[in-house]
């Protein structure tokens, strides 16, 4: 396992070492301060200021890239996402109840089924409630 694919570290202190090169990029390396790597001159990259040969300028910084790439992700939620989410919302609810009103057999399934569960809820209640009842009267008189 090399160094760069050390994860939970809570300090490290690399200072005073004569290290050379880059810090590579995008792994916990770059979240430690700038006196973990001290005395290092020929250590490179960020979170250092002095910036590696060849590098571009730097103009973001990198602990903020988190930030561009969560602005980039809200351009997915969009006029055209809201419109298509009504369109489809539309579709699904005049699709179900339009074969509801169209399809004798569908509507007459639909609307006895909630009957059957109604009265069978009513039922149950009346029951229960007698139930309820026969109890208060035994222990009444």
């Amino acid at each position: 396992m090399s160094n760069t694919q050390l994860s939970d570290l809570g300090v490290l202190d690399l200072s005073f070492n004569s290290l050379s090169g880059r810090i590579p990029r995008r792994t916990q390396l770059e979240s430690f301060d700038v006196p973990s790597y001290t005395e290092n001159p020929a250590l490179c990259g960020l979170p250092l200021p002095n910036e590696c040969p060849g590098d571009e300028t730097r103009s973001i910084n990198p602990r903020d890239e988190n930030v561009v790439e969560q602005e980039h992700d809200d351009k997915f939620i969009s006029r055209g996402f809201f419109v298509s989410i009504a369109v489809g919302f539309a579709f699904g609810v005049f699709g179900f109840y339009g074969s509801l009103a169209l399809i004798d057999s569908w509507r007459y399934v639909f609307f006895g089924f909630f009957t059957l569960v109604g009265n069978w809820v009513l039922v149950t209640i009346e029951i229960n409630f007698n139930k309820i009842k026969r109890r208060a009267r035994r222990k009444c008189c």
